[in-house]
């Protein structure tokens, strides 16, 4: 039984500023009002004083601790056959918050990659307000432009600059919630052939940007929130010809480690994703080649490499609010290839 509208009007003092019309999902804080068995009110704010309406399953608005409530639109993803997952997940004490908008900011840096722009992307479609940053404004904006996002220009190893960037989204939006740092980079040569220039850039494209961003987080982020950076799968396990990244990456999983105990006394979490092979266009040179492609592929017991959008469950689950006891970890988001042998 679908009901073709809901009518989201009002304002509240809750505030449901940049509800998500991209995933039209909503976990809100706010007095339910029941008009008629047709027609749901809210009494939300972000509506700008307009009736708004959006396609709606009735069987999909299941209650969640008194006060608060999912609503589903029909076609969302989360609709329809996951609905009972959705009401086994109301009688829990915690649940993903499914709207950001009243969270802080969240700043993607590499917001253009692969990656970054699969997690901006599910944020924005969660309500969240956004600050996508990398180098590229013309590589920026288009996806700005798409999720309702601020573009910012900066170069992410640039200790000063990424502050600047951090203290500026807290002032101009009173907090950030959480920051990415999708930024890195793949160069895969035995440690004989790697050049002192390319180590470098090795290190600085992982190492340094994952410090800028942690260490901007460290003196902005003063009452909490989730920095979510990027390790990898290769400095879990021995793998020819990755010793440059492998340590790379292994430094960022130190990083984590310490940061974590260092601010777990202001609630400020520190989290990384450890993918395998991804599917992204800084993979196109392992990607676009049959025989590399086919070896990658062999690398991963569930038989395929990574997509983008399969890092995005657990960096969205890392960087909710609700996900406040956890820190320290390093999450292998890899098809298996670290730990699982066929």
């Amino acid at each position: 039984m679908a009901d073709p509208w809901l009518t989201i009007i009002g304002i509240g003092e809750d505030g449901l500023a940049g509800l998500s019309t991209a995933s039209r999902a909503a976990l809100v804080r706010a007095e339910i009002i029941f008009g008629g068995p047709r027609h749901l009110a809210l009494a939300a704010a972000g509506t700008r004083g307009q009736p708004w309406p959006v396609p709606f399953d009735a069987s999909a608005v299941l209650a969640h601790r008194g006060r608060s409530t999912v609503v589903l639109a029909s076609g969302d993803p989360f609709a329809r056959g996951n609905a009972e997952r959705w009401r086994r997940a109301s009688r829990s004490p915690c649940m993903i918050t499914r709207e950001l908008s009243s969270a802080g900011v969240y700043i993607v840096i590499g917001a253009s990659g692969g990656i970054g722009s699969a997690i901006a992307r599910n944020l924005a479609g969660d309500g969240a307000r956004l600050i996508l940053a990398g180098r590229s404004l013309d590589r920026l904006q288009p996806l700005a432009d798409e999720l309702g996002a601020s573009a910012k220009v900066v170069e992410a190893s640039d200790f000063a600059a990424v502050e600047a960037l951090v203290a500026q989204a807290a002032a101009e939006y009173g907090r950030v919630a959480g920051i990415v740092n999708a930024v890195g980079s793949i160069l895969l040569k035995p440690a004989h052939l790697t050049s002192e220039a390319e180590l470098a850039e090795t290190l600085r494209l992982n190492v340094q940007t994952a410090f800028a961003a942690l260490r901007a987080a460290g003196k902005v982020m003063t009452d909490g929130g989730s920095v979510l950076l990027f390790a990898s799968s290769a400095s879990e396990v021995g793998l020819p010809n990755h010793e440059a990244i492998a340590a790379a990456k292994g430094a960022v999983g130190g990083l984590v480690r310490s940061a974590a105990a260092t601010y777990a006394n202001r609630r400020l979490r520190v989290n990384a994703l450890a993918p395998g092979l991804v599917d992204t266009p800084l993979a196109a040179r392992i990607t676009g080649n049959a025989k590399s492609l086919e070896m990658s592929v062999s690398m991963h017991p569930l038989g395929r490499i990574g997509r983008p959008e399969d890092l995005v469950p657990a960096a969205r689950w890392l960087l909710d609010p609700a996900s406040d006891w956890i820190t320290g970890q390093v999450i292998a988001v890899d098809g298996g290839m670290a730990r699982v042998r066929k």
